[in-house]
C-alpha cells in the first residue's frame, strides 16, 4: 500500500462526483496560486495528488501528460482513461475506487508501480494485453480477481519484471538480490519510486549516488557500475557548464 493510500476515505455517498479541472489540479498542488499562474503551473507538474476528492472519472488529466506520479486513491473512478500520452508516467495509484476491469495502461512504457487494490476488478486474464512489461510492482489486493485459481502464477508468468505482487516479493526479486549483474539495472529502477531530499551543497549526481548506496548497501558489484554512470553524469555536467560559460 502506498503512503498516499493510508488515510481512511472521507467521501460522502450523497455528494455529486466532481470533475478534474485545471483549477482543481492547481489548488491540490498549490492553493496560493493566482488564476493567471495556474495553467503554466499545471502543465509542468510531475506529481499529481488528487486523492479523496470525490472524482467521478479521470477525464481532464490531459494537460498534465508530463507527470511521473499520479495519486487518485479514494475516489469514484470507474475506468482508467485519459493516459494516452503519459509516456513518462512511472507511478499510478487508483486504490479504493470503483474499477471493474483493467484498461488504459498497457501502452505506458515507463510505468513501474501500479496500485489497483480495493476495487471490483473481476478478471485479469491475458495480462500481457492489460499491463505494460515495465511493471516492477503491481497491487490487486481486495479485488475478486485475486481469489481466482492460478491468479498469481498467471501474472508472474506474463509480467517477468515484477518484483512485488500484492505487496509480496516474487521469487525473481529474491534471486536477483543475490546477483551482482542485476544490481546495475535494478538500482536506477528502485530509485524512481523514492523521493530524494537534496542536502545543502549536494548536486543531483550526489543524490543519485547516495540513494544507490543506501539501496544496495555498498555492494561492490552493484556500486561499481553505478559509480561509472555517476562519473559519466558528472563529466557531462562539467562539459555543459563549460559550454554555457563560453557562450556568455
Amino acid at each position: 500500500m502506498s503512503g498516499e493510500d493510508a488515510a481512511p476515505s472521507t467521501l460522502d455517498p450523497a455528494e455529486k462526483p466532481r470533475h478534474i479541472t485545471m483549477a482543481l489540479i492547481a489548488e491540490s498542488s498549490d492553493s496560493s496560486l493566482e488564476p493567471e499562474e495556474r495553467a503554466q503551473h499545471v502543465v509542468g507538474l510531475r506529481r499529481l495528488r488528487l486523492g479523496h476528492l470525490n472524482l467521478g472519472s479521470m477525464e481532464g488529466l490531459d494537460p498534465c501528460n508530463a507527470a511521473t506520479h499520479i495519486y487518485l486513491q479514494h475516489n469514484r473512478v470507474r475506468e482508467i482513461e485519459g493516459l494516452d500520452f503519459f509516456h513518462a508516467l512511472q507511478f499510478l495509484v487508483l486504490s479504493h475506487n470503483r474499477l471493474e476491469w483493467v484498461s488504459g495502461v498497457a501502452h505506458l512504457p515507463s510505468l513501474l508501480h501500479l496500485d489497483l487494490s480495493h476495487n471490483s476488478i473481476d478478471d485479469v486474464a491475458e495480462p500481457n494485453n492489460l499491463f505494460p512489461q515495465s511493471l516492477i510492482h503491481l497491487d490487486l489486493r481486495a479485488n475478486p480477481c485475486s481469489a481466482r485459481p492460478s491468479y498469481r502464477e498467471s501474472l508472474l508468468g506474463a509480467l517477468t519484471q515484477l518484483r512485488r505482487l500484492d505487496d509480496q516479493p516474487t521469487e525473481s526479486s529474491d534471486e536477483e538480490t543475490d546477483s551482482s549483474s542485476s544490481d546495475e539495472t535494478e538500482a536506477p529502477r528502485a530509485m524512481l519510486t523514492e523521493v530524494p531530499r537534496m542536502a545543502p551543497g549536494e548536486s543531483a549526481e550526489d543524490v543519485y549516488e547516495r540513494l544507490v548506496e543506501r539501496r544496495w548497501g555498498g555492494s561492490a558489484g552493484g556500486m561499481a557500475g553505478v559509480k561509472d554512470k555517476v562519473a559519466q553524469l558528472r563529466e557531462l555536467s562539467r562539459c555543459r557548464r563549460q559550454a554555457e560559460a563560453s557562450q556568455v
